[in-house]
């Protein structure tokens, strides 16, 4: 069985499909950007104030798209006419149409989530972000363009005006990979991009976001030219007869077609990665090297590392085999970057051995004589265990020529028929039969892609006639999106090794779930033993559920030793790597990932009314439990927003425990009739006025919720909180004495302290910044 959904368009690129950790897909759809978002509630889920036209809901999907082909004049200016060795009829002449597009590894966009880039063929390159509530497109914004850096950073009076045309047209791009290993406290929140230029160079950037609670001073999207490089090979080719001028123009073209960028891996005190780019029929391979310091992390070219001579024909695509998908044979370390990549007629598997210097060795395939452009590849892990290399070709039909190998090449063994091609198959029968044709149809394949997690494997195709011309405007273009399993065992469900807990969400696992239920078509009845059986297991090989007393009490020694060995070396300057620590303490010490977990288990539809599906109401109060067993030099709880969240902790705690105290401890003032409202209920707040006014409580500080505006709700569980905003009445409890210092002997004197600590309430804001009860990101 399969998921499927029909989308109105033809993609423009192939390899044009791509799924963001939350489990967004988005395809290349033209002219726009298709965005299609899981439903987190069923029937019900987030019935929203507007109906946007290009807005479109179907039982399982929002369906979003984004009009990726506008610019104003301030965001592509208007150029005159290039001379014939700059010209680009892409610049001049294309209709904007979108060539790539990916998501960012890290998320770096409002309220956790993930930014996406977008790259059109007039070579502009947009990073889109929602900005409120991401099922609805009117929240998509543009928040970025790329191609703006490279003009501050290439300005066009120092260089040749055609040179600087040159320099500013993207190609392509790759993001950083995340970094995972526990590394010295090394910012995991930097998000790089490589980016190509008709110039031949890689120019890599940072990208800054302004939704950092703990750096309110950036206030919108830039970035920032870390370092370029030129790709001009080092090595003389030979000499080539080329079939047509056409060719010839293709092979010597000064760009990088493709770009992808290897995982992190760590070496003598230092995190190294491996940024490849296909230009010139060849394959150019950079180290790069990222300092081990958190306060100053610095990405920087490895000069040491001598770059290896590589083969010519290349073609592309490229891809690197993901962090923790090694190949397990041949005992292969762990530290070994694994790339794939095809000429015309032939698949490349590199193994690379990145330590000193990159050292490798070549496998290849034939790609059965085929002729088309390979459209996508993709990797998941085998039932044994091994890596499975997935790719298509845009025509070729996937049941007559090789499309999955078993890694690596040397060992391969003739794979079975796997649900996704299985799938496109059925597809193109049924087009046929339908349409009476014959068995004269074929698929288009666009592209391929595995799923975060590794359990689903995702195509997007095409089906047209052979034996006719193929006449559709575009309301009758249409493309299937079929989502499968990724191996042939269905019954079964697994996460694949690559999977990281620091990727877990609750979106993803909410739809990996509902997803394994309806492709095994589990019956009603045996969902709670398939849960038991498949799905907890999966959890507690990750880490969200902790299968032994002795496994939660090891987890939380880990997390309080990394903060005491912080302070050990003095207070954590980097406010970032010490809310990181407080977060993993609280996540530790009370569980959170695993009753999270089972309180998603509500949003499963057969479960609705399942015992499994307990809500625990005391879960709000952790996150502050957990600051105040902290050492009080690490945050000041003196200031009024503060002290308001003590108070109102203390008075939830107190009804939690069996003895409610009412306004003896807490108590507000109704904004209405001015009334108090005494502390009775955790969950809802009731002034004492005539009317009794009546407000909801933030689930995080418990305080009333007594304007419109000021909350972010919960995307799944619904749950109100404060919004970050709330945070600016964070003042000192006295404003003016900040600190007393001696001052030659003569008195004190009043000081603004130069290095303040973070306040409590910030503190709080930064470790919750996802629902504390279900672990789903915020929208509003």
């Amino acid at each position: 069985m399969a998921l499927q959904q029909t989308v109105n368009f033809w993609p423009s690129a192939p390899d044009s499909i791509r799924w963001s950790k939350d489990y967004d897909l988005a395809i290349a759809a033209g002219e726009q950007v298709a965005i299609l978002i899981p439903k987190k509630r069923k029937g019900t889920d987030q019935k929203r104030r507007f109906n946007l036209d290009n807005t479109t809901s179907s039982d399982d999907w929002h369906k979003l798209y984004l009009k990726t082909n506008a610019f104003t004049k301030d965001e592509v200016p208007i150029l005159p006419p290039s001379s014939f060795n700059t010209w680009s009829i892409g610049e001049e002449q294309s209709l904007r149409k979108v060539v790539a597009l990916d998501w960012s590894s890290i998320p770096i966009a409002k309220h956790q989530r993930y930014a996406l880039g977008v790259l059109t063929s007039n070579h502009t390159l947009t990073i889109w972000a929602s900005t409120s509530i991401p099922t609805e497109t009117g929240s998509w914004q543009k928040v970025l363009i790329v191609n703006h850096v490279l003009d501050s950073y290439f300005p066009s009076e120092n260089v040749d005006h055609g040179s600087w045309r040159l320099r500013r047209r993207i190609r392509s791009f790759a993001w950083s990979p995340r970094f995972y290993e526990d590394f010295q406290g090394l910012k995991s929140r930097i998000q790089y991009l490589a980016i190509a230029n008709e110039y031949n160079e890689i120019i890599v950037v940072s990208i800054h976001a302004p939704h950092n609670i703990l750096n309110p001073n950036i206030q919108s999207w830039s970035a920032s030219v870390v370092f370029h490089f030129n790709i001009s090979s080092t090595v003389k080719q030979k000499s080539t007869q080329y079939s047509s001028q056409l060719s010839h123009y293709i092979q010597e073209q000064k760009c990088a077609s493709h770009l992808t960028w290897s995982p992190w891996y760590s070496e003598k005190g230092r995190a190294y990665s491996v940024l490849a780019a296909v230009s010139g029929g060849r394959l150019h391979l950079k180290r790069l090297k990222l300092s081990e310091s958190a306060i100053n992390a610095r990405l920087t070219i490895d000069e040491n590392c001598q770059m290896p001579s590589l083969p010519t024909g290349i073609k592309g695509p490229a891809r690197w085999v993901p962090h923790g998908l090694y190949i397990s044979r041949n005992n292969f370390s762990e530290k070994q970057l694994t790339l794939c990549t095809f000429s015309d007629s032939y698949l490349y598997y590199l193994r690379l051995n990145p330590v000193d210097t990159l050292s490798f060795n070549i496998s290849t395939r034939n790609l059965d004589d085929r002729w088309d452009e390979i459209s996508g590849l993709s990797f998941t892990q085998g039932s044994n265990g091994d890596t499975m290399l997935h790719f298509t070709s845009i025509s070729s039909p996937v049941s007559s020529v090789a499309s999955n190998f078993s890694l690596p090449l040397d060992t391969n063994t003739n794979q079975p028929i796997l649900p996704w091609q299985q799938r496109i198959v059925e597809q193109q029968v049924l087009f046929s039969a339908n349409h009476e044709l014959d068995g004269h149809a074929i698929a288009r394949n666009w592209g391929i892609a595995a799923s975060p997690y590794g359990e689903l494997m995702t195509t997007c195709i095409s089906l047209h006639p052979t034996d006719q011309i193929h006449y559709a405007i575009s309301a009758e273009q249409n493309s299937q999106i079929t989502i499968t399993a990724a191996r042939g065992d269905q019954d079964g469900f697994y996460l694949a090794r690559n999977c990281h807990l620091q990727d877990f969400g609750s979106e993803a696992i909410l739809f990996s779930i509902r997803s394994w239920i309806q492709i095994s078509d589990v019956p009603t009845e045996n969902i709670k033993a398939g849960l038991e059986k498949y799905i907890d297991p999966a959890l507690t090989a990750i880490g969200i559920i902790q299968q032994t007393e002795e496994d939660k009490l090891l987890e939380i020694q880990k997390s309080h030793k990394r903060l005491e060995d912080a302070i050990s070396n003095g207070t954590p300057n980097d406010i970032d790597v010490l809310v990181e620590m407080v977060r993993a303490i609280m996540l530790a010490t009370h569980g959170l990932r695993e009753k999270a977990y089972r309180n998603l288990l509500r949003f499963i539809e057969p479960l609705n009314s399942h015992e499994l599906a307990h809500e625990q109401d005391s879960i709000g109060i952790c996150p502050l439990e957990t600051i105040r067993s902290l050492p009080s030099r690490l945050y000041d709880g003196t200031t009024v927003l503060s002290q308001r969240f003590l108070l109102a902790h203390d008075s939830a705690s107190a009804i939690f425990s069996g003895h409610p105290t009412g306004d003896l401890i807490f108590k507000e003032y109704c904004v209405i009739c001015g009334s108090v409202i005494a502390f009775e209920d955790p969950f809802e707040a009731r002034c004492k006025g005539q009317n009794v006014h009546r407000f909801v409580r933030c689930r995080m500080t418990f305080l009333a919720i007594q304007a419109p505006f000021i909350t972010r709700q919960c995307g799944i569980c619904a749950k109100q909180y404060l919004k970050e905003e709330f945070l600016a009445e964070d003042t000192p409890a006295n404003r003016d004495v900040v600190q007393q210092i001696e001052v030659n002997g003569k008195g004190k004197k009043s000081v603004r302290d130069e290095n303040p600590k973070i306040s409590l309430a910030r503190l709080l804001f930064a470790m919750c910044n996802k629902c504390t009860f279900c672990g789903g990101k915020f929208i509003g």
